[in-house]
Parts: structure tokens; C-alpha cells; sequence
């Protein structure tokens, strides 16, 4: 079911600013600041020294200018912003920096996998599409993965109204749950 579009507060920072992605409470004087929302690559693996190591994000290896500013308005705003699905009573929280890599690379195999099927952008997307995307994730990862996957889709939706250039226009699968 689409909905008719909202206005779009700018999740992007204005085009005369550059802002830190990261809230000053995670920096440290030894850290810095870290990157900037205009950086190609944003590391912030010296701010969870104990992590995995993937932390580095390199918006470089998207398909175009839009797909790399929705991208990081996605990632910026999950980091900062607390918005809820539309689904469950779960409280809401930013999302923590150790889970960055994740949401990112996910978004990368969204943009690909509906660029496989003639989607260029997330606009003209539809719940078919996003169901052949469930699909073709399911045949090379087991349920739980898949679950992980289609929740980034609904957040990725429910953080729309802080995208600029590009955001899904359908509450994916109604805002059932993605287990």
C-alpha cells in the first residue's frame, strides 16, 4: 500500500555545514571527532576498539550520487535519531555504532539486488519487489539472516521522513514484524 509522500525534513546537514556523524558524547580527545557527514569513507573503528573491525563504510562502493546521499542520511539519522517501526511496543533507540557495518552493507545488497530487477531507485520500489527481494536473500541466507535483512528494510522505511534524495514510498510488509 503506498502512502502519499510527507515533507521531508533534511536528515543531510545543510549545504553550507559539514557536520561530525558522530555525537560528540561518543568522541574522545584521544578519538577525535571522526568523520564528516561529506567524508567517501566513514571509520569509526577507533570509537569501539573491542569491535569485529568492520567499521569502516565506504560509501564509494554504492551505484550513484543519490544512492550514496540516501545511504548516509539512513545511517546518520539511525545513529541519531530515535524512530520507531511501525510495529511492536519496543522502545526505540539510536542505533549503536558497532551496528553501522551492517545496516550499511545491507543497504548495498538492497540497492543491487533491486537494481537486478530494473529498480533504480527506492521511490519506484513496491511490495513486489521487496518480496522478490526476500526471496532471492532467501535462497543464500538462512531465516534469521533474512529477518535481520528485512528489518533494516522497515527501518530503512521508517527513517523516510529524514531521507532526501531518494526513500521507500510502501510500509514494507504492513509493518509486520521481520521474524
Amino acid at each position: 500500500m503506498t502512502r502519499a509522500p510527507a515533507p521531508r525534513p533534511s536528515a543531510a546537514p545543510e549545504p553550507s555545514a559539514d557536520p561530525w556523524v558522530l555525537p560528540e558524547s561518543l568522541t574522545t580527545e584521544t578519538t577525535g571527532r571522526g568523520p564528516r557527514f561529506s567524508d567517501d569513507i566513514w571509520d569509526f573503528r577507533p570509537f569501539a576498539p573491542r569491535s569485529n573491525g568492520y567499521l569502516r563504510l565506504d560509501f564509494t562502493e554504492l551505484p550513484d550520487e543519490i544512492a550514496t546521499l540516501t545511504a548516509k542520511e539512513f545511517i546518520y539519522s539511525r545513529i541519531h535519531r530515535v524512530v520507531p517501526l511501525s510495529y511492536g511496543s519496543r522502545t526505540a533507540r539510536p542505533m549503536k555504532i558497532t551496528n553501522t557495518y551492517k545496516d550499511f552493507i545491507i543497504v548495498r545488497q538492497l540497492f543491487a539486488e533491486l537494481g537486478k530487477q530494473g529498480v533504480t531507485r527506492l521511490a519506484q520500489a513496491r511490495q513486489s519487489h521487496l518480496d522478490a527481494t526476500a526471496r532471492a536473500w532467501g535462497e543464500t541466507c538462512v531465516p534469521n539472516t533474512l529477518a535481520v535483512r528485512i528489518g533494516v528494510i522497515q527501518h530503512l522505511e521508517a527513517h523516510s521522513p529524514h531521507l532526501t534524495a531518494d526513500r521507500l514510498t510502501v510500509v514494507p510488509w504492513k509493518g509486520r514484524p521481520a521474524t
